[in-house]
């Protein structure tokens, strides 16, 4: 990229953008031709220029999609760097009716760069206005949760929780999930194959944050997933791709390093060691 255009963008100087415009009336153009590539958008997030960046997308809405040699889009650099209004500008301007964030690098969303950065406010603004992003995965079959907590990120943990338990006790048709979820789909199914959901190597949200000691992770799993029949939506005892359960997983620690309440509440529950039985 231009160097002066880089200096303005980083500025957030728009006379001088428009002069340099005046001067070099394609360079947005060869910009725009290249595939994967950074442009002034990306610069002007990056920086911090929300005014900047509102003219950008005024002359290039293009650019609010174009992702960079990183894999990220404007959007993405938004989310995972904190700053919720900027993110709502873009998403608004790239279409005010679309209710699908666009993916990056992994089949990752702003709402996963978000989750894992630890930006709650932006995923308590993704999770609310675009509610079906909370059922996107990764690449590795990674959702949301399960980027939460293998980057210990508990705030964002919770608030994805929340959503959920919203979802639960929604009346009426589930039309947020879109084409992905009919309107007649089980809201309590749906929650539960999201907290059940495996990535590539087989590891469920339980699975792995009994792997990491994310205490707090598995009490809000164990104590407050429940349908609206009371009934625990966390499957305690499906097998990750080492044929481990959540009790197995805990029982390798040494006796000195396990949680005695997670254990109870594990065996309270039903959970039965596969590895003892087999």
């Amino acid at each position: 990229m231009d160097k002066r255009l880089v200096q303005v963008c980083q500025a957030g100087n728009i006379e001088a953008f428009y002069a340099l415009l005046d001067d070099e009336p394609h360079i947005l153009n060869f910009i725009d031709d290249v595939l994967f590539t950074r442009t002034p958008l990306h610069l002007a997030v990056l920086a911090r220029k929300p005014y900047f960046a509102r003219e950008i997308t005024s002359l290039r809405p293009s650019f609010i999609t174009k992702i960079d040699r990183f894999g990220c889009s404007p959007i993405h650099l938004a989310a995972e760097t904190g700053q919720v209004e900027m993110v709502r500008n873009l998403l608004e301007k790239l279409a005010p009716t679309k209710k699908e964030l666009s993916k990056g690098k992994e089949n990752r969303t702003p709402l996963h760069v978000a989750v894992i950065s630890g930006k709650v406010e932006v995923v308590k603004f993704l999770v609310k206005y675009y509610p079906s992003c909370i059922m996107d995965t990764t690449t590795r079959n990674e959702t949301a949760l399960h980027l939460a907590v293998k980057n210990k990120q508990l705030g964002a943990f919770l608030v994805l929780l929340e959503q959920l338990k919203l979802v639960n006790q929604s009346q009426g048709n589930i039309t947020m999930m879109g084409a992905v979820y009919a309107s007649s789909f089980d809201k309590s199914k749906m929650t539960s194959d999201l907290l059940n959901c495996k990535d590539d190597e087989g590891n469920t949200i339980l699975h792995l944050a009994i792997m990491m000691k994310q205490q707090q992770m598995v009490e809000a799993l164990l104590n407050t997933c429940t349908n609206s029949a009371g009934t625990l939506q966390v499957d305690v005892n499906t097998l990750n791709g080492k044929n481990y359960n959540a009790l197995d997983i805990l029982l390798q620690f040494p006796l000195e390093q396990r949680d005695a309440k997670i254990e109870e509440t594990l065996r309270r529950i039903g959970a039965k060691s596969y590895s003892k039985q087999h």
